[in-house]
């Protein structure tokens, strides 16, 4: 079941963008699960197991409420089953990154959308939402023609969405949450020793995330019982051949395959 994360597109989400707590991927995560729990309130006696499956700001907020879910702050209606989050690493060590100045020069807008409301909105508006989704957004994908032309209809959509200031608002307001929100509780959780503790599936581009980060060093230290190699809890995938940050759409099968697997295991479905 798909559930649409607010802000980004034709949903919006009812907080004004500059209170800062409400774009938490906390926040946002207890509202899609609020959001699940209707859907399924024809059948609320019944206990739903869930796999969570999210891609970049969705997969940020898996990562949230995986971590919750540990800490027993998860509906008692749903049985979470495992996680898989598609090109992340933890959201503080991508900013514990920028001390790279080549990342940091790569990645420019994690702390430039992250700047004190509203400058980059401002910013963004008075170059237009779609001249700055077209200047940033294709550098992420993979370099093949092949790459390119499977999301040069997506990256249209994009840039008709950022023509409207919601949305511009809406996504600073997800990287200020991101800086201010959620990297901090990040560091207390690792200090707190608060880790993942279900079945977790990190896919990522070799190309892209796994240029910048040794990908399963970093999530052996955010997954119990895996530091030191892939453990019961721990598997990653890399996708190669070329393919960037957008790897649903420049290489469906090859994803679909991963997950499809991965989530046959931890159900125990040999088929």
């Amino acid at each position: 079941m798909y559930v649409p994360i607010p802000g980004y597109g034709e949903s919006t989400k009812s907080t004004p963008s500059n209170v800062t707590e409400a774009y938490s991927k906390r926040v946002i995560g207890n509202d899609i699960l609020e959001a699940l729990l209707k859907l399924l309130s024809t059948t609320k006696y019944v206990k739903r197991r869930v796999i969570l499956i999210g891609h970049d700001r969705g997969a940020r907020i898996c990562h949230r409420l995986v971590v919750d879910a540990g800490m027993g702050l998860f509906p008692d209606t749903l049985e979470l089953l495992g996680v898989v989050m598609l090109d992340i690493v933890p959201t503080v060590v991508q900013f514990k990154s920028l001390a790279d100045p080549a990342v940091a020069a790569a990645t420019f807008h994690w702390p430039f959308l992250a700047a004190p409301y509203p400058l980059p909105e401002n910013m963004i508006s008075a170059l237009g939402g779609d001249v700055f989704v077209d200047t940033l957004i294709p550098k992420w994908t993979g370099g093949s023609a092949t790459s390119q032309s499977q999301i040069s209809l997506g990256i249209e959509v994009y840039k008709n969405y950022f023509k409207k200031a919601s949305v511009i608002a809406a996504s600073c307001a997800d990287y200020r949450a991101a800086a201010l929100v959620d990297a901090p509780l990040q560091v207390n959780d690792q200090e707190e020793g608060r880790k993942i503790r279900h079945p977790t599936l990190i896919i990522y581009s070799e190309a892209y995330l796994g240029a910048r980060y040794d990908v399963l060093a970093v999530w052996n230290d955010w997954v119990e019982g895996s530091k030191g190699g892939e453990g019961t809890r721990l598997r990653t995938m890399a996708v190669g051949n070329g393919v960037g940050h957008f790897m649903c759409e420049e290489a469906p099968e090859e994803v679909t395959k991963g997950v499809v697997g991965w989530v046959r295991g931890v159900l125990g479905v040999n088929c």
